[in-house]
């Protein structure tokens, strides 16, 4: 089982909404993926989608740990105020 925070991280990511800056990331890392796999073998092409998905799970994972321990930062922030 999730922990709870995570289960807030998996609510949240999954209402993201994407925002003209987005889009043109999105449009210049299409153009770029493009003209580079035009010049690539297919043993290349299959190289380059491997390195993606493992450039893609690593930086999920750092989304969520920064998710989670600014969650707790968050929470003992909260602690301290209410606290007092």
């Amino acid at each position: 089982m999730k922990s709870v925070i995570e289960e807030i991280y998996y609510n949240v990511e999954g209402n993201f909404k994407e925002d003209k800056e987005y889009w043109e990331t999105n449009k210049k890392y299409g153009e770029l993926y493009d003209k580079l796999s035009e010049k690539l073998t297919d043993e290349q092409k299959k190289l380059l989608i491997e390195i993606y998905n493992a450039s893609s799970g690593m930086e999920a994972e750092v989304g969520r740990t920064h998710f989670r321990e600014g969650f707790k930062w968050g929470m003992l922030v909260a602690a301290e105020v209410f606290g007092e």
